[in-house]
Order: structure tokens, then sequence, then C-alpha cells
């Protein structure tokens, strides 16, 4: 046994040890053990421990035993897999090793100096990774405890190019940030972020030809929140204005011209609450007319910058009509950004009109119109299903009968490529930040080692689900398949049987 053979103590003193330790029970016999053999109290008590494994292995049916091989390397390997692939604290899988092996534990200390051993492994990987091939990025911060985390993301292949835990969230820290980044070879030509000045003052400063692209993501979510806030406001009035009514049937007398000249002001205060809510989602459908792809009234027309505009000051424009204080402030951000909210409109429209030199303006606003459709289909309402489908179906079937079905599918393809490409919202980098959110409660806080490994693991592992499935981010921004992520950074699988 390995404790053993640590001893100084021969073969029969062995024997005698786990014969006379496996039947310690009286207060003190272990002691007196130790000082018997002159060995360590511990090696009684693995001693004791293994004795009881051997005779309960001995005793038990043949039928009935099952053993699972397992070495130092496939227990290194299994430890940093929960370690990180799952939401698991040290505690959680120092309780899940016996489970998974049988009769095999590993302390609390050994699995932390594990953790940090695979922490530099990855922090050593992340930094061999070339960058140069990354165009399109999304930045944001997430909060830990207080304590800023600044992430960075490639919009095209999902590889998380930067992840640092700070103490600040100013462009000086930005710009820090970014600057490791760069010595691996970034260079961006577009970024989208929200408003935070220091996100801007460093990227500017880091990349200042850079085009820094406002996330619509973020203006439609404020914008939404604020219309949901009208809107409750607008039932609010609506509900007291009938109950007012069903109290006046049932009123008599005084009581009920009491309740009619109430009725009178309440019925004045719902309208003027249905008026704001129609004015706020007015703002709201002219800013999400602003974001597409194509502008539509008798017919489909290409999206240009100046028309996003237009719509983004009538959305605005009625956003303030409302009266309300968070339609004031959905209003004053969308106003603050016109400009970079209609960035990758510009770079899309001129990508249109290169496409446009081919086929007709109208062919291709009715292909964009056809896949901003398709991408949107699984937030529809379903009762609004059947109306979608026919107008996608009409649009595919016009483009059909004007170019035939081989050019209508080069078409098609070639509006799908451009749509990959046209990036105006920082989703990835949100759908990042969800999931690392729950590691960071789990732990009560990150390091900036657990971040490394982190993103050495979100860059590796095959994705299950999205337009990347089965790929991992590294293999979609090198181009090159990735092999198992455990293996890169070090824990290869054991050669042993299980």
């Amino acid at each position: 046994m390995p404790i053993l053979d640590r001893t100084q103590l021969n073969s029969s003193d062995k024997l005698h040890l786990l014969a006379k330790s496996s039947v310690c029970q009286a207060y003190g016999d272990i002691s007196q053990l130790s000082t018997e053999f002159n060995v360590s109290r511990k090696v009684i008590y693995k001693s004791k421990k293994d004795a009881h494994d051997i005779l309960s292995a001995a005793l038990t049916p043949a039928g009935n035993s099952k053993q699972i091989n397992v070495d130092t390397q496939q227990l290194k390997r299994t430890i940093v897999a929960l370690s990180i692939a799952g939401v698991n604290s040290i505690r959680s899988i120092e309780n899940m090793i016996p489970i998974i092996y049988p009769g095999v534990t590993c302390s609390f200390g050994s699995i932390q100096a594990l953790q940090i051993e695979a922490q530099t492994n990855a922090q050593a990987f992340n930094r061999t990774v070339e960058l140069n091939t990354i165009d399109s990025g999304a930045i944001d911060e997430v909060f830990c405890q207080g304590e800023p985390v600044l992430a960075g993301i490639d919009l095209d292949s999902g590889y998380v190019f930067s992840l640092a835990h700070e103490l600040y969230r100013d462009g000086d820290t930005w710009a820090n940030t970014l600057n490791k980044a760069k010595s691996q070879g970034l260079d961006l030509k577009h970024i989208v972020k929200d408003g935070a000045t220091g996100m801007a003052k460093g990227v500017k400063e880091v990349f200042p030809s850079v085009e820094q692209r406002d996330d619509a993501f973020h203006a439609l979510y404020i914008t939404t929140k604020s219309l949901g806030k009208v809107e409750k406001r607008a039932y609010r009035h609506i509900e007291q204005e009938h109950k007012l009514m069903r109290d006046i049937e049932k009123a008599k007398g005084d009581e009920k011209a009491t309740l009619v000249a109430e009725l009178c002001l309440v019925s004045e205060a719902c309208r003027k609450a249905v008026s704001r809510y129609d004015f706020a989602q007015a703002g709201y459908r002219y800013l999400q007319r602003a974001l597409n792809s194509v502008h539509q009234n008798t017919h489909f027309h290409l999206m240009s910058p100046k028309m996003a505009q237009t719509l983004l000051k009538l959305s605005v424009r009625n956003l303030k009509k409302s009266r309300h204080r968070d339609c004031n402030n959905a209003a004053r951000y969308i106003k603050n950004r016109l400009r970079g909210l209609t960035l990758a409109t510009a770079d899309f429209y001129q990508k249109q009109q290169a496409l446009s030199q081919d086929y007709s303006p109208e062919l291709v606003a009715l292909a964009c119109y056809f896949f901003e459709y398709k991408r949107s289909l699984k937030k529809i309402n379903a009762k609004k299903l059947p109306v979608v489908h026919t107008c996608m179906i009409g649009a595919y079937h016009y483009l059909r009968q004007a170019l035939g079905d081989n050019e209508s599918h080069t078409l098609m393809k070639k509006v799908e490529k451009l749509l990959d490409k046209r990036h105006r919202a920082s989703s990835a980098i949100e759908g990042f930040n969800a999931l690392l959110r729950p590691y960071m409660y789990v732990r009560k806080g990150v390091s900036q080692g657990f971040l490394e490994l982190f993103q050495a693991w979100h860059n590796l592992r095959i994705r299950r689900n999205g337009k990347h499935q089965g790929t991992s981010a590294l293999g979609v921004l090198t181009g090159k398949p990735v092999g198992d992520w455990l293996t890169i950074l070090g824990y290869p699988p054991s050669s042993v049987t299980h």
C-alpha cells in the first residue's frame, strides 16, 4: 500500500500493523499503535480504512462486486472538468469524487492546488492564440461583488479575446485590457458597445481608427422596458374606469351622482394614459424599423443611413410625447446615439449597393426582408405566425419568378452571408455574461486565474447549439479543428481501462 511503502516498516510489520489497526475500537488505540510502530496517526487511520476495504471486498459475493480503475492522471482530468464545465465549488467537487470513483477521496487542498495549476496552464495557452483575424468585436462589463469584469468577444466566431478582473472600469483600465489583446495581434475594424464612457475612451486610445457602433440591444431593451411601464399605467386607469362603471350600475341617488362625477375625471385620465401609451408604442415601432435593413412603404427599399436617422428621430419625438420619465430617458439615450446606432446600417447599405450592381435594389431588399423575418420567427407571437409565413412565402415566390431557381438561390445566399456580418448588437457578449454569472455567484467572487481557465474552456469547448453548433470558438477563428480541451490544457485521458 502506498502509504505504508513510505514508512521504514518491513513486510511482516506492515501486515501486523494492518491487522491491529483493523480492530482499533477503544479510546487511545490509535495513539498506542502510532507509538508502537513509530508512524504518524495519519498512517494508522489510512491503514485501518484500507484493512476494512480489503475485508469488505473479500466478503462481498463474487457476482455483486464492481471495480473502477482510476489513476492520478484521470483523477486530475475529472477534477479540472468539474471545476469549470459545471458550476461547482471545491467542497462540492470534494464530495463528488467518492461518488464518481467509489473508494477514492481527494482533499480540499489537493483540489485547490490542481485548480491553480490548471489556471496557470490556461493563462499560458490564452497568450499563444493569434488574434489578428478578428475584425468585429463587442465589449461589455459584468459586476461581481461590486468589482467589474471586463470582457471582449469576436462577433464572428464567438472567441473571447479579453476577460479581466479589475478594480475600476475607467478609460485607462479598459485601455490596459485591450492593449493586452492588441499585443496578440488584435486589430479591430468595428466594435459594438453600450454607452459607458470608460469603454469609449479606452477603445479610442488603443484603436483610434476603429468604428465604434452603439449597441442596438441596449436601445431596444431600454425602450421596451419604458413601454411596459406606460402600458401598465394605462391598464391601471382602464381597470379603474371599468370598476367605477360597475359601481355606478349598482349605486342609487346621491351616491350615483358622485360616482358619475368621479367617472368623468377617471375617464379623462384614462384617455390620456392610453394616448401616452400609443405614442410610446409608436416610438418603439419607429426604433424597430430604423434597425431593419429594409424600408417598406408601398414598395421595398434599401434602408439608407439617412432614412434610419429619420426613423430614429421620429422614435425620439413619439417617446417624448408619452410624457413618462422612463420614455424620456429612452428618447435621450437614442438621441445621443443617432450616429452610433446607424453606423452598422451605413456599412450594410454600402454592401447592399454593391450587390445591386448585379440585381435590382428591389430584389435585394426583398431577400433582406425574407431573412429578417426568418431570424425573428422564434420571437413572433404564435397568432401572427400565419401572416408572417404568408409574407415570407410571397417574397420567396416573387424572387423565384423574377430570377429563376438558381439565380434566386445565389442571391439569397449572398444576402444571408451579408446579414451574418452586419454587427449592430452585443448579444454575443451579453450571452457570455449570462454564462459567467452563475459561476461568480457560487464562488462569491472570481480571481483572474479562474477567468483565465473559464476563457480557455469557453473558447475550446464544442458548442451544442446556435449557429456555430458542433464547432469551437477557436476552431472557427483559426479555421482548423480543435481537439479535446482538457488535453490541450495538459490533462489528456488516462490509458487505464475503466
